[in-house]
């Protein structure tokens, strides 16, 4: 996943770069500013999902959530996670988020704590915009630095668990 995580790192600069009006989230019509959205959004989503999925197989013996939709993918996780340990994923994704010394920026972490929401906002941005603009022209979930941060403290609890995580 590290590799992953550096491209999301690097196109979240570069978005965080070419907005134009931080309350709207309104991007520039330009080819740049479109590509640049378009990969930030999918990358992000696609590096929370690929983290879900990685956690979810090793709860389940190497099965895993089929699909797209964050929301249902985490939903199902958090069942397998709390039922074999016990513990509540929102908090040791917020905790391993908070222990690893400048994992991700403050502001990145999910509003309030919240996991869900941050994941809700961005549970359809993989098939939304993966062949391309929405006709918006806005991010429903702003710059998806929510989705980023809850796949990077996923991928924390994977190595604490001491699994593969990808090529880790």
């Amino acid at each position: 996943m590290h590799g992953m995580e550096q491209a999301c790192r690097l196109l979240l600069a570069d978005l965080d770069r070419e907005l134009v009006d931080r309350d709207s989230f309104a991007i520039k019509k330009g080819p740049r500013s479109i590509g640049i959205a378009v990969a930030t959004t999918v990358m992000c989503a696609l590096l929370c999902e690929y983290a879900i999925k990685t956690l979810q197989a090793s709860l389940r013996g190497g099965s895993c959530g089929k699909g797209h939709n964050l929301l249902e993918l985490y939903d199902k996780l958090k069942e397998d996670y709390e039922k074999n340990s016990g513990k509540n994923l929102d908090k040791d994704i917020l905790g391993e988020i908070q222990s690893a010394e400048a994992c991700c920026p403050s502001e990145w972490q999910p509003t309030n704590g919240d996991v869900k929401a941050a994941v809700e906002l961005g549970a359809t941005n993989f098939n939304d915009w993966r062949y391309g603009y929405p006709e918006t022209g806005e991010l429903k979930d702003g710059i998806p630095k929510g989705l980023f941060t809850v796949a990077k403290g996923l991928e924390l609890i994977c190595r604490r668990a001491q699994l593969r995580c990808g090529s880790l």
